[in-house]
C-alpha cells in the first residue's frame, strides 16, 4: 500500500509537469493516466484499511506511586 501511495506521488508530479510543461505530449499523458490509477487504487485501499482498523486503543498506563 505504501508503495502504492508512493507511485501515486510521481503520478501527482508527473501530472503537473504534464499541465504545465507539455500540453501535448500524448505519451506523457497515457504514462500519467497509469500512475494515477495506481494513487486512486491505493488511496482507497489506504481509506479503507483506515476505516476497518480504525485507532488503537492505548493501554492503561499505571500511575507512579
Amino acid at each position: 500500500m505504501g508503495f502504492g501511495l508512493i507511485v501515486g506521488g510521481t503520478g501527482y508530479l508527473v501530472d503537473s509537469v504534464q499541465m504545465f510543461a507539455l500540453p501535448d505530449a500524448a505519451m506523457l499523458a497515457a504514462v500519467k493516466i497509469a500512475l494515477l490509477l495506481v494513487v486512486t487504487l491505493a488511496e482507497i485501499g489506504f481509506a479503507l484499511w483506515l476505516l476497518l482498523r480504525g485507532p488503537r486503543a492505548r493501554a492503561p498506563h499505571p500511575i507512579p506511586a
